[in-house]
Protein backbone atom coordinates (compact mmCIF):
# COMPACT_ATOMS: atom_id res chain seq x y z
CA UNK A 1 0.00 0.00 0.00
CA UNK A 2 1.13 3.46 -0.72
CA UNK A 3 1.09 6.57 1.75
CA UNK A 4 1.80 9.89 1.05
CA UNK A 5 4.50 11.48 3.33
CA UNK A 6 3.75 14.42 3.45
CA UNK A 7 -0.51 15.30 3.82
CA UNK A 8 -2.14 17.94 1.56
CA UNK A 9 -2.05 20.47 4.25
CA UNK A 10 2.25 20.09 4.05
CA UNK A 11 2.44 18.51 7.41
CA UNK A 12 4.73 15.15 7.43
CA UNK A 13 2.00 12.49 7.29
CA UNK A 14 1.23 10.17 10.58
CA UNK A 15 -2.21 7.92 11.42
CA UNK A 16 -2.65 11.09 13.93
CA UNK A 17 -2.19 13.76 11.75
CA UNK A 18 -4.65 12.07 8.95
CA UNK A 19 -7.28 11.66 11.51
CA UNK A 20 -7.56 15.15 12.60
CA UNK A 21 -6.51 17.09 9.13
CA UNK A 22 -9.51 18.81 7.86
CA UNK A 23 -7.76 19.14 4.57
CA UNK A 24 -5.81 15.91 3.65
CA UNK A 25 -6.77 13.54 6.41
CA UNK A 26 -9.69 11.30 7.26
CA UNK A 27 -11.55 13.05 9.99
CA UNK A 28 -14.91 10.59 9.25
CA UNK A 29 -12.59 8.07 10.12
CA UNK A 30 -12.49 8.78 13.91
CA UNK A 31 -16.09 7.91 14.38
CA UNK A 32 -15.55 4.19 13.23
CA UNK A 33 -13.19 1.76 15.17
CA UNK A 34 -12.66 -1.26 14.35
CA UNK A 35 -12.91 -4.32 16.65
CA UNK A 36 -13.44 -2.13 19.64
CA UNK A 37 -13.53 -4.35 23.34
CA UNK A 38 -16.94 -4.60 25.17
CA UNK A 39 -17.17 -3.91 29.01
CA UNK A 40 -17.28 -6.12 31.27
CA UNK A 41 -21.01 -7.76 32.13
CA UNK A 42 -22.12 -10.44 34.30
CA UNK A 43 -23.80 -13.71 32.86
CA UNK A 44 -26.74 -13.34 35.07
CA UNK A 45 -28.20 -10.05 33.92
CA UNK A 46 -28.47 -11.72 29.70
CA UNK A 47 -30.65 -14.91 28.63
CA UNK A 48 -28.78 -17.50 27.67
CA UNK A 49 -26.67 -17.88 24.67
CA UNK A 50 -25.20 -14.18 25.25
CA UNK A 51 -21.15 -14.24 25.11
CA UNK A 52 -20.72 -12.67 28.45
CA UNK A 53 -16.33 -13.75 28.54
CA UNK A 54 -14.12 -10.61 29.50
CA UNK A 55 -12.56 -9.16 26.66
CA UNK A 56 -15.06 -10.20 23.80
CA UNK A 57 -14.95 -8.11 20.79
CA UNK A 58 -17.48 -7.61 17.74
CA UNK A 59 -15.63 -6.05 14.40
CA UNK A 60 -17.17 -2.61 14.08
CA UNK A 61 -18.48 -0.08 16.43
CA UNK A 62 -19.48 3.34 14.56
CA UNK A 63 -20.79 6.93 16.35
CA UNK A 64 -23.90 8.53 14.71
CA UNK A 65 -25.28 6.18 12.61
CA UNK A 66 -28.71 6.89 14.28
CA UNK A 67 -28.25 9.66 16.98
CA UNK A 68 -25.45 11.84 17.17
CA UNK A 69 -23.94 10.44 20.34
CA UNK A 70 -24.95 6.89 19.82
CA UNK A 71 -23.06 3.96 19.38
CA UNK A 72 -23.59 1.04 16.98
CA UNK A 73 -21.88 -2.00 17.16
CA UNK A 74 -21.35 -4.18 14.39
CA UNK A 75 -20.43 -7.96 13.91
CA UNK A 76 -19.65 -9.11 10.07
CA UNK A 77 -20.46 -12.77 9.47
CA UNK A 78 -20.32 -14.08 5.54
CA UNK A 79 -21.53 -17.61 4.83
CA UNK A 80 -21.23 -19.90 2.03
CA UNK A 81 -24.87 -21.06 0.83
CA UNK A 82 -22.93 -23.65 -1.64
CA UNK A 83 -21.24 -25.41 1.77
CA UNK A 84 -21.98 -28.70 1.82
CA UNK A 85 -24.17 -27.76 5.38
CA UNK A 86 -25.96 -24.94 3.95
CA UNK A 87 -27.20 -26.89 0.23
CA UNK A 88 -30.28 -27.67 1.65
CA UNK A 89 -31.26 -24.55 3.61
CA UNK A 90 -32.49 -21.90 1.31
CA UNK A 91 -30.66 -18.74 1.14
CA UNK A 92 -33.66 -15.82 2.84
CA UNK A 93 -33.61 -18.59 5.36
CA UNK A 94 -30.04 -19.49 5.93
CA UNK A 95 -29.13 -15.13 6.20
CA UNK A 96 -32.25 -15.41 8.56
CA UNK A 97 -30.37 -17.85 10.98
CA UNK A 98 -26.85 -16.17 10.85
CA UNK A 99 -28.64 -13.02 11.72
CA UNK A 100 -30.29 -14.51 14.36
CA UNK A 101 -26.70 -16.34 15.96
CA UNK A 102 -25.57 -12.75 16.00
CA UNK A 103 -28.31 -11.12 18.20
CA UNK A 104 -28.18 -13.65 20.12
CA UNK A 105 -24.68 -14.07 20.90
CA UNK A 106 -24.21 -10.04 21.23
CA UNK A 107 -27.79 -8.13 21.57
CA UNK A 108 -28.54 -8.27 24.88
CA UNK A 109 -24.95 -7.21 26.05
CA UNK A 110 -24.59 -4.51 23.37
CA UNK A 111 -28.08 -2.89 24.47
CA UNK A 112 -27.56 -3.62 28.38
CA UNK A 113 -24.38 -3.14 29.18
CA UNK A 114 -23.33 -0.75 26.34
CA UNK A 115 -26.03 1.36 25.97
CA UNK A 116 -25.56 1.22 22.20
CA UNK A 117 -27.46 -0.63 19.03
CA UNK A 118 -26.37 -3.66 17.64
CA UNK A 119 -26.55 -4.77 13.91
CA UNK A 120 -25.40 -7.99 12.78
CA UNK A 121 -23.65 -7.68 9.02
CA UNK A 122 -24.55 -10.89 7.57
CA UNK A 123 -23.41 -11.16 3.88
CA UNK A 124 -23.42 -14.60 1.36
CA UNK A 125 -20.38 -15.09 -0.51
CA UNK A 126 -21.83 -14.15 -3.63
CA UNK A 127 -22.94 -10.63 -1.86
CA UNK A 128 -26.44 -11.32 -0.99
CA UNK A 129 -27.32 -9.14 2.47
CA UNK A 130 -29.40 -10.18 5.63
CA UNK A 131 -32.21 -8.14 5.93
CA UNK A 132 -30.66 -6.35 8.95
CA UNK A 133 -27.51 -5.59 6.74
CA UNK A 134 -29.91 -3.87 4.13
CA UNK A 135 -31.35 -1.46 6.50
CA UNK A 136 -27.86 -0.75 7.49
CA UNK A 137 -26.67 0.00 3.74
CA UNK A 138 -29.94 2.04 3.06
CA UNK A 139 -29.14 4.51 6.21
CA UNK A 140 -25.62 4.77 5.46
CA UNK A 141 -26.74 5.32 1.62
CA UNK A 142 -28.81 7.54 3.27
CA UNK A 143 -26.15 9.56 5.66
CA UNK A 144 -24.06 10.40 3.03
CA UNK A 145 -26.16 11.45 0.50
CA UNK A 146 -27.21 14.15 2.90
CA UNK A 147 -23.90 14.80 3.64
CA UNK A 148 -23.05 15.53 -0.08
CA UNK A 149 -26.56 17.39 -0.17
CA UNK A 150 -27.54 15.02 -2.96
CA UNK A 151 -30.38 12.68 -3.39
CA UNK A 152 -30.67 8.94 -2.67
CA UNK A 153 -33.90 7.47 -3.78
CA UNK A 154 -34.77 3.76 -1.94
Amino acid sequence: MYVCKHCACGMKNSVDHELSCKKGGYVTFRYVYIEPSLLPTSAQFHPKGTITADGARLDIVATGLYGKNEKTFMDVRITDPNAPSNMSTPVDKLLLRNETEKKTKYSSRIINTERASFIPLVFTTSATTAPECNKFHKRLADLIANKRKEQYSF
